[in-house]
């Protein structure tokens, strides 16, 4: 929970995952589509991408739409799937090829697109002062501060 955030808005295609939110974050604006419609002139502090929306679409096409989103200075957090090495080709998790994967869980199994971090460092660097990277389990955690809407590289 973010308390001290003005302006809080949700945007997730599971009716299921707003509805599990709404519990926590009454106070919070949430709209069920994917975020390539979301449309917005409003721009935020934070943007923080969880679960991987970007496994079911077209990263570079998810990429783009995220520094529209964002204020002068603001951050950018996002989670990424990527398991090591000793995960993959188990039961649960095999790399089909490139960067598409499928992910089996006790219900469903879920095959999409997972770029590494290295994909998203260097997408993201002309827009960011600094970008730091940290690893957990199965995920990579990438804080990106000091965004400018003008491109670092230009």
């Amino acid at each position: 929970r973010f308390d001290n955030v003005e302006s809080r808005t949700g945007v997730d295609i599971s009716p299921d995952a707003i509805a599990l939110a709404r519990k926590t974050n009454s106070e919070c604006k949430f709209y069920k589509t994917s975020l390539e419609k979301y449309k917005t002139k409003e721009k935020y502090s934070l943007v923080t991408v969880f679960g991987q929306p970007y496994f079911y679409t077209d990263p570079v096409v998810f990429c783009s739409k995220l520094p529209d989103l964002l204020e002068q200075g603001g951050s950018l957090y996002i989670a990424v799937l990527q398991p090591s090495q000793d995960q993959i080709d188990g039961e649960e998790i095999q790399k089909l090829h490139d960067d598409w994967w499928r992910f089996t869980d006790p219900l469903v199994s879920h095959v999409g697109r997972a770029p590494d971090t290295r994909f998203f460092k260097k997408f993201f660097e002309p827009y960011f002062k600094k970008i730091e990277i940290t690893q957990t389990y199965m995920e990579f955690h990438l804080v990106m501060t000091g965004f400018t809407n003008i491109h670092n590289n230009v």
